[in-house]
Protein backbone atom coordinates (compact mmCIF):
# COMPACT_ATOMS: atom_id res chain seq x y z
CA UNK A 1 0.00 0.00 0.00
CA UNK A 2 1.40 3.40 -0.99
CA UNK A 3 1.83 6.13 1.67
CA UNK A 4 -0.88 8.28 0.14
CA UNK A 5 -3.31 5.36 0.28
CA UNK A 6 -2.43 4.75 3.92
CA UNK A 7 -2.97 8.43 4.66
CA UNK A 8 -6.43 8.35 3.11
CA UNK A 9 -7.34 5.26 5.12
CA UNK A 10 -6.12 6.92 8.32
CA UNK A 11 -8.16 10.01 7.49
CA UNK A 12 -11.24 7.81 7.08
CA UNK A 13 -10.58 6.17 10.46
CA UNK A 14 -9.55 2.87 8.89
CA UNK A 15 -6.65 0.68 10.01
CA UNK A 16 -3.32 0.65 8.26
CA UNK A 17 -1.39 3.39 10.03
CA UNK A 18 0.47 3.59 13.32
CA UNK A 19 -1.41 5.04 16.32
CA UNK A 20 0.40 8.36 15.91
CA UNK A 21 -0.78 8.63 12.33
CA UNK A 22 -4.42 8.88 13.39
CA UNK A 23 -3.70 12.17 15.15
CA UNK A 24 -2.63 15.54 13.83
CA UNK A 25 0.77 17.16 13.77
CA UNK A 26 1.80 20.65 14.81
CA UNK A 27 4.52 21.40 12.28
CA UNK A 28 6.04 24.16 14.41
CA UNK A 29 7.42 21.55 16.81
CA UNK A 30 6.59 18.30 15.02
CA UNK A 31 4.62 17.12 18.03
CA UNK A 32 1.36 15.24 17.75
CA UNK A 33 -1.81 17.06 18.77
CA UNK A 34 -5.40 15.93 18.92
CA UNK A 35 -7.90 17.31 16.37
CA UNK A 36 -9.72 20.39 17.64
CA UNK A 37 -13.37 21.24 17.67
CA UNK A 38 -14.38 23.26 14.63
CA UNK A 39 -17.40 25.50 14.31
CA UNK A 40 -20.62 25.54 16.30
CA UNK A 41 -21.49 22.01 15.22
CA UNK A 42 -18.49 20.51 17.04
CA UNK A 43 -17.24 18.84 13.89
CA UNK A 44 -13.89 17.11 14.45
CA UNK A 45 -11.18 16.22 11.99
CA UNK A 46 -9.35 19.42 11.00
CA UNK A 47 -5.90 20.20 12.40
CA UNK A 48 -4.89 23.67 13.44
CA UNK A 49 -2.20 23.41 10.76
CA UNK A 50 -2.71 20.45 8.40
CA UNK A 51 -5.52 18.42 6.94
CA UNK A 52 -5.88 14.80 8.01
CA UNK A 53 -4.03 13.23 5.07
CA UNK A 54 -0.99 15.51 5.33
CA UNK A 55 -0.87 15.23 9.12
CA UNK A 56 -0.99 11.45 8.91
CA UNK A 57 1.84 11.39 6.38
CA UNK A 58 4.05 13.64 8.54
CA UNK A 59 3.31 11.49 11.60
CA UNK A 60 4.36 8.43 9.63
CA UNK A 61 7.63 10.15 8.69
CA UNK A 62 8.24 11.05 12.36
CA UNK A 63 7.87 7.36 13.22
CA UNK A 64 10.76 6.60 10.86
CA UNK A 65 13.02 9.31 12.30
CA UNK A 66 15.00 6.71 14.24
CA UNK A 67 16.44 3.43 13.03
CA UNK A 68 14.90 0.06 13.83
CA UNK A 69 17.89 -0.72 16.06
CA UNK A 70 17.35 2.47 18.10
CA UNK A 71 13.62 1.79 18.33
CA UNK A 72 14.36 -1.72 19.58
CA UNK A 73 16.81 -0.38 22.16
CA UNK A 74 14.22 2.15 23.34
CA UNK A 75 11.61 -0.61 23.67
CA UNK A 76 13.98 -2.70 25.77
CA UNK A 77 14.75 0.27 28.03
CA UNK A 78 11.05 1.02 28.51
CA UNK A 79 10.34 -2.62 29.42
CA UNK A 80 12.97 -2.42 32.16
CA UNK A 81 11.47 0.86 33.40
CA UNK A 82 7.97 -0.65 33.45
CA UNK A 83 9.20 -3.66 35.42
CA UNK A 84 10.88 -1.36 37.96
CA UNK A 85 7.82 0.84 38.53
CA UNK A 86 5.58 -2.21 39.01
CA UNK A 87 8.04 -3.82 41.41
CA UNK A 88 8.28 -0.65 43.51
CA UNK A 89 4.58 0.22 43.49
CA UNK A 90 4.83 3.29 41.26
CA UNK A 91 2.71 2.01 38.37
CA UNK A 92 0.05 4.70 38.80
CA UNK A 93 2.71 7.44 38.91
CA UNK A 94 5.09 6.17 36.27
CA UNK A 95 5.13 9.45 34.33
CA UNK A 96 5.94 11.69 37.29
CA UNK A 97 9.36 13.32 37.14
CA UNK A 98 10.18 12.07 40.65
CA UNK A 99 9.61 8.44 39.69
CA UNK A 100 11.64 8.75 36.48
CA UNK A 101 14.48 10.46 38.37
CA UNK A 102 14.47 7.74 41.04
CA UNK A 103 14.65 5.03 38.39
CA UNK A 104 17.53 6.66 36.51
CA UNK A 105 19.42 7.08 39.79
CA UNK A 106 19.28 3.31 40.35
CA UNK A 107 21.00 2.48 37.06
CA UNK A 108 24.54 1.34 37.77
CA UNK A 109 25.44 1.35 34.10
CA UNK A 110 27.42 3.49 31.71
CA UNK A 111 26.53 7.18 31.29
CA UNK A 112 25.39 6.48 27.73
CA UNK A 113 22.91 3.85 28.95
CA UNK A 114 21.44 6.32 31.43
CA UNK A 115 21.03 8.82 28.59
CA UNK A 116 19.40 6.18 26.39
CA UNK A 117 17.01 5.19 29.19
CA UNK A 118 15.96 8.81 29.67
CA UNK A 119 15.46 9.27 25.93
CA UNK A 120 13.43 6.05 25.72
CA UNK A 121 11.18 7.08 28.62
CA UNK A 122 10.63 10.52 27.07
CA UNK A 123 9.77 8.88 23.75
CA UNK A 124 7.24 6.62 25.49
CA UNK A 125 5.76 9.64 27.29
CA UNK A 126 5.40 11.45 23.97
CA UNK A 127 3.23 8.59 22.78
CA UNK A 128 0.94 9.08 25.76
CA UNK A 129 0.37 12.78 25.13
CA UNK A 130 2.33 15.95 24.47
CA UNK A 131 1.66 17.42 27.91
CA UNK A 132 3.20 14.42 29.66
CA UNK A 133 6.22 14.57 27.39
CA UNK A 134 6.76 18.30 27.90
CA UNK A 135 6.34 18.02 31.67
CA UNK A 136 9.07 15.38 31.88
CA UNK A 137 11.40 17.00 29.38
CA UNK A 138 11.31 20.41 31.05
CA UNK A 139 11.21 19.32 34.70
CA UNK A 140 14.08 21.06 36.56
CA UNK A 141 14.37 18.28 39.14
CA UNK A 142 14.84 15.62 36.47
CA UNK A 143 17.38 17.81 34.67
CA UNK A 144 19.30 18.29 37.92
CA UNK A 145 19.27 14.53 38.52
CA UNK A 146 20.76 13.92 35.08
CA UNK A 147 23.49 16.52 35.72
CA UNK A 148 24.29 14.87 39.04
CA UNK A 149 24.47 11.40 37.50
CA UNK A 150 26.76 12.76 34.81
CA UNK A 151 29.11 14.21 37.42
CA UNK A 152 29.09 10.96 39.40
CA UNK A 153 30.07 9.02 36.31
CA UNK A 154 33.25 11.00 35.71
CA UNK A 155 36.16 8.64 35.71
CA UNK A 156 33.93 5.74 34.69
CA UNK A 157 35.86 3.53 32.32
CA UNK A 158 33.89 2.15 29.44
CA UNK A 159 34.38 -1.59 29.12
CA UNK A 160 34.69 -2.25 25.41
CA UNK A 161 33.98 -5.60 23.82
CA UNK A 162 37.12 -7.57 23.05
CA UNK A 163 38.24 -8.61 19.59
CA UNK A 164 38.62 -12.26 18.63
CA UNK A 165 41.98 -13.46 17.40
CA UNK A 166 42.33 -15.70 14.35
CA UNK A 167 42.97 -18.62 16.71
CA UNK A 168 39.79 -17.82 18.67
CA UNK A 169 37.73 -17.80 15.48
CA UNK A 170 39.21 -21.08 14.27
CA UNK A 171 38.47 -22.79 17.59
CA UNK A 172 34.88 -21.51 17.69
CA UNK A 173 34.28 -22.68 14.13
CA UNK A 174 35.67 -26.11 14.96
CA UNK A 175 33.43 -26.34 18.04
CA UNK A 176 30.28 -25.35 16.15
CA UNK A 177 27.77 -28.18 15.81
CA UNK A 178 26.78 -29.64 12.45
CA UNK A 179 23.10 -29.01 13.20
CA UNK A 180 21.18 -26.19 11.48
CA UNK A 181 21.80 -24.07 14.59
CA UNK A 182 25.53 -24.71 14.31
CA UNK A 183 25.50 -23.87 10.60
CA UNK A 184 23.71 -20.60 11.33
CA UNK A 185 26.05 -19.65 14.17
CA UNK A 186 29.16 -20.32 12.09
CA UNK A 187 27.79 -18.30 9.16
CA UNK A 188 26.92 -15.36 11.43
CA UNK A 189 30.32 -15.38 13.12
CA UNK A 190 32.34 -15.50 9.89
CA UNK A 191 30.09 -13.06 8.04
CA UNK A 192 30.24 -10.58 10.92
CA UNK A 193 34.02 -10.63 11.37
CA UNK A 194 34.67 -10.65 7.60
CA UNK A 195 32.65 -7.51 6.88
CA UNK A 196 32.61 -5.76 10.26
CA UNK A 197 28.83 -5.99 10.53
CA UNK A 198 26.76 -4.69 13.40
CA UNK A 199 24.14 -6.93 14.97
CA UNK A 200 21.47 -4.72 13.36
CA UNK A 201 23.16 -5.22 9.98
CA UNK A 202 23.12 -9.00 10.34
CA UNK A 203 19.44 -9.27 11.27
CA UNK A 204 18.46 -7.05 8.34
CA UNK A 205 20.16 -9.11 5.62
CA UNK A 206 17.73 -11.17 3.55
CA UNK A 207 18.43 -14.31 1.60
CA UNK A 208 17.59 -12.63 -1.70
CA UNK A 209 20.24 -10.03 -0.85
CA UNK A 210 23.02 -12.64 -0.93
CA UNK A 211 24.15 -13.27 -4.51
CA UNK A 212 26.85 -15.61 -5.79
CA UNK A 213 29.36 -13.80 -8.02
CA UNK A 214 32.71 -14.66 -9.48
CA UNK A 215 35.21 -14.85 -6.65
CA UNK A 216 32.70 -14.88 -3.82
CA UNK A 217 29.38 -13.28 -2.90
CA UNK A 218 27.75 -9.88 -2.80
CA UNK A 219 25.83 -9.14 0.40
CA UNK A 220 23.23 -6.37 0.48
CA UNK A 221 22.67 -4.67 3.84
CA UNK A 222 19.22 -3.04 3.38
CA UNK A 223 19.76 -0.42 6.07
CA UNK A 224 22.07 0.25 8.97
CA UNK A 225 22.56 2.40 12.03
CA UNK A 226 24.05 5.23 10.00
CA UNK A 227 22.09 4.95 6.75
CA UNK A 228 18.64 4.04 5.51
CA UNK A 229 20.05 3.34 2.05
CA UNK A 230 21.01 -0.21 1.03
CA UNK A 231 24.69 -0.96 0.51
CA UNK A 232 26.30 -3.88 -1.32
CA UNK A 233 29.41 -5.41 0.26
CA UNK A 234 31.86 -7.77 -1.44
CA UNK A 235 32.55 -11.03 0.40
CA UNK A 236 35.56 -12.84 -1.14
CA UNK A 237 35.83 -16.62 -1.14
CA UNK A 238 39.10 -17.35 0.66
CA UNK A 239 38.71 -21.11 1.07
CA UNK A 240 39.51 -23.11 4.18
CA UNK A 241 37.64 -23.43 7.48
CA UNK A 242 37.39 -19.65 8.02
CA UNK A 243 35.72 -18.93 4.68
CA UNK A 244 32.54 -16.94 5.26
CA UNK A 245 31.30 -17.68 1.74
CA UNK A 246 31.48 -21.43 2.32
CA UNK A 247 29.73 -21.17 5.71
CA UNK A 248 27.02 -18.90 4.31
CA UNK A 249 26.50 -21.17 1.30
CA UNK A 250 25.95 -24.17 3.61
CA UNK A 251 23.46 -22.25 5.75
CA UNK A 252 21.54 -20.94 2.73
CA UNK A 253 21.28 -24.49 1.39
CA UNK A 254 19.56 -25.44 4.64
CA UNK A 255 17.21 -22.46 4.33
CA UNK A 256 16.22 -23.52 0.81
CA UNK A 257 14.18 -26.29 2.40
CA UNK A 258 11.89 -23.67 3.94
CA UNK A 259 8.93 -22.38 1.94
CA UNK A 260 9.32 -18.81 0.68
CA UNK A 261 12.90 -18.69 1.98
CA UNK A 262 13.93 -16.30 -0.80
CA UNK A 263 11.80 -13.67 0.90
CA UNK A 264 13.14 -14.45 4.35
CA UNK A 265 16.03 -13.29 6.49
CA UNK A 266 19.44 -14.92 6.72
CA UNK A 267 19.39 -14.93 10.52
CA UNK A 268 16.58 -17.16 11.79
CA UNK A 269 15.46 -18.58 15.09
CA UNK A 270 16.33 -22.27 15.49
CA UNK A 271 14.52 -24.39 18.07
CA UNK A 272 13.99 -28.00 19.17
CA UNK A 273 17.54 -28.97 19.85
CA UNK A 274 18.96 -26.90 17.02
CA UNK A 275 17.10 -28.65 14.21
CA UNK A 276 13.89 -26.67 13.60
CA UNK A 277 14.40 -23.45 11.61
CA UNK A 278 11.60 -20.93 11.94
CA UNK A 279 10.65 -18.19 9.46
CA UNK A 280 10.77 -14.49 10.23
CA UNK A 281 13.38 -12.04 11.45
CA UNK A 282 14.99 -12.08 14.89
CA UNK A 283 16.11 -9.33 17.25
CA UNK A 284 19.67 -8.11 17.66
CA UNK A 285 19.69 -9.76 21.09
CA UNK A 286 19.83 -13.13 19.32
CA UNK A 287 23.14 -12.13 17.72
CA UNK A 288 24.52 -11.27 21.14
CA UNK A 289 23.49 -14.63 22.57
CA UNK A 290 25.04 -16.49 19.64
CA UNK A 291 28.37 -14.67 19.96
CA UNK A 292 28.61 -15.05 23.74
CA UNK A 293 27.67 -18.73 23.52
CA UNK A 294 30.32 -19.41 20.88
CA UNK A 295 32.91 -17.50 22.93
CA UNK A 296 32.03 -19.47 26.06
CA UNK A 297 32.40 -22.74 24.13
CA UNK A 298 36.15 -22.10 23.89
CA UNK A 299 36.54 -20.61 27.36
CA UNK A 300 36.39 -16.91 26.49
CA UNK A 301 34.64 -14.46 28.88
CA UNK A 302 31.33 -12.93 27.86
CA UNK A 303 29.46 -9.82 28.90
CA UNK A 304 30.83 -6.42 29.93
CA UNK A 305 34.54 -6.28 29.27
CA UNK A 306 34.42 -9.62 27.47
CA UNK A 307 33.03 -10.83 24.15
CA UNK A 308 29.69 -9.58 22.86
CA UNK A 309 27.99 -8.96 19.51
CA UNK A 310 30.14 -5.83 19.23
CA UNK A 311 33.18 -8.10 19.16
CA UNK A 312 32.38 -8.94 15.52
CA UNK A 313 32.97 -5.34 14.49
CA UNK A 314 35.97 -4.91 16.77
CA UNK A 315 37.50 -8.11 15.39
CA UNK A 316 37.22 -6.86 11.82
CA UNK A 317 38.81 -3.49 12.63
CA UNK A 318 41.61 -4.86 14.81
CA UNK A 319 42.69 -7.69 12.54
CA UNK A 320 42.39 -5.69 9.32
CA UNK A 321 44.57 -2.90 10.72
CA UNK A 322 47.09 -5.41 12.07
CA UNK A 323 47.20 -7.03 8.63
CA UNK A 324 48.39 -3.72 7.18
CA UNK A 325 45.23 -2.38 5.53
CA UNK A 326 44.93 1.39 5.66
CA UNK A 327 42.54 3.11 8.04
CA UNK A 328 40.75 4.63 5.07
CA UNK A 329 40.14 1.21 3.48
CA UNK A 330 38.98 -0.38 6.74
CA UNK A 331 36.71 2.57 7.52
CA UNK A 332 35.17 2.41 4.05
CA UNK A 333 34.31 -1.29 4.24
CA UNK A 334 33.15 -1.10 7.86
CA UNK A 335 31.21 2.12 7.21
CA UNK A 336 32.60 4.02 10.20
CA UNK A 337 31.62 7.68 10.26
CA UNK A 338 35.19 8.85 10.85
CA UNK A 339 38.72 7.55 11.40
CA UNK A 340 38.48 8.64 15.03
CA UNK A 341 35.47 6.36 15.56
CA UNK A 342 37.28 3.51 13.79
CA UNK A 343 40.28 3.87 16.10
CA UNK A 344 37.96 3.27 19.03
CA UNK A 345 37.36 -0.24 17.66
CA UNK A 346 41.04 -1.11 17.32
CA UNK A 347 41.85 -3.38 20.26
CA UNK A 348 45.43 -4.13 19.25
CA UNK A 349 47.02 -1.70 21.71
CA UNK A 350 44.98 -3.18 24.53
CA UNK A 351 44.83 -6.91 23.91
CA UNK A 352 47.88 -7.68 21.75
CA UNK A 353 50.53 -8.99 24.18
CA UNK A 354 53.27 -7.74 21.88
CA UNK A 355 52.23 -4.16 22.66
CA UNK A 356 51.46 -4.43 26.37
CA UNK A 357 54.03 -3.85 29.09
CA UNK A 358 54.33 -7.57 29.74
CA UNK A 359 54.99 -8.14 26.06
CA UNK A 360 57.73 -5.64 25.34
CA UNK A 361 59.46 -6.06 28.73
CA UNK A 362 59.85 -9.74 28.03
CA UNK A 363 61.55 -9.27 24.68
Amino acid sequence: MRPEQQSRRAADGQPGMSPLSCKHVDMSALTVTEPREQGDQGERGVSTVLDAAHAARVAEAVEHAVSDATRERYASAVRRFDAWVRLNGYADRRWSAEVVAAYLATLSTSPSNVQVSRAAILDAARRVDVETYNALRDNPGLRATMRGLTRESRGWERQKARAFSRTDIREMVERAATTPAGQRDKAILLLGVSLGLRASDLVSVKTRGVVEVRGGMEVVVPYSKTSDEPITLALPEIGGPLCAVSALRTWLATLEKIEDERRGHVVRQVRRGGYTVEPGAVSTEVIGRIVTRMAASVGLPAGRGGYTAHSLRATFATNALQAGYSEQAVSSVGRWSSLQVLRGYDRSTRWDSRLTAGGWLGR
